[in-house]
């Protein structure tokens, strides 16, 4: 198994007449080296090649993937991530008509809430039937706003985060840091 200090993973538009064009494909960066190809290859050489990960960022690619990959993707990076390892979540947020301008979108769009299930006492409570395996991240959730939009700009945190859940267009973006802890997973 390798190591590595950082992955970063993002969308890879590809070129049709190129080996994964897909219309995109995934570019992940493992400590200065870029890979691209499609989901399985990547989430595959993620399982099988690397431990002990330090960080993970997912760029731009979340929104892009079918809830299945979704939740293959937290998986994997739950179970790569050494203790104390952070994964990293961009994405598109849910109100902000960003989130439906790529064509290739899955449905649902990004929203806060499936994060809640990153945590093994929440998708207990909410939601047994998902599988996350031993997945039990502790998560932060905040968003990236629209500092043209005077209106959004000139408030507060604790409003801005009122506005990710209830206003439209003042979101642009969702921000999830899911941290992995050393609590052992009850069941």
């Amino acid at each position: 198994m390798k190591t590595a200090t950082k992955i970063t993973v993002t969308k890879n538009n590809s070129q049709p007449g190129t080996e994964f064009y897909s219309p995109w494909s995934i570019s992940f960066t493992v400590d200065g080296v870029t890979l691209t190809g499609d989901f399985d290859y990547f989430n595959d050489t993620l399982r099988q090649d690397y431990s002990d990960v330090g960080e993970i960022e997912v760029l731009g690619l979340f929104h892009l993937l079918t809830m299945d990959q979704r939740v293959e993707l937290v998986k994997t990076c739950y179970n790569i991530l050494k203790k104390d390892g952070i994964c990293r979540v961009v994405a598109p947020h849910w109100s902000s008509s960003k989130a439906y301008m790529d064509p290739g979108i899955q449905w649902p769009p990004v929203a806060a809430e499936f994060f809640f299930l990153t945590k093994a006492e929440h998708r207990k409570q909410l939601a047994p039937h998902v599988d996350f395996g031993d997945v039990d991240f502790f998560y932060s959730i905040s968003g990236n706003y629209d500092t043209n939009d005077a209106f959004v700009a000139m408030r507060n945190d604790e409003t801005k985060s009122t506005f990710m859940h209830r206003n439209i267009n003042c979101t642009t973006d969702i921000v999830v840091n899911l941290h992995k802890t050393c609590q052992t997973v009850s069941t």
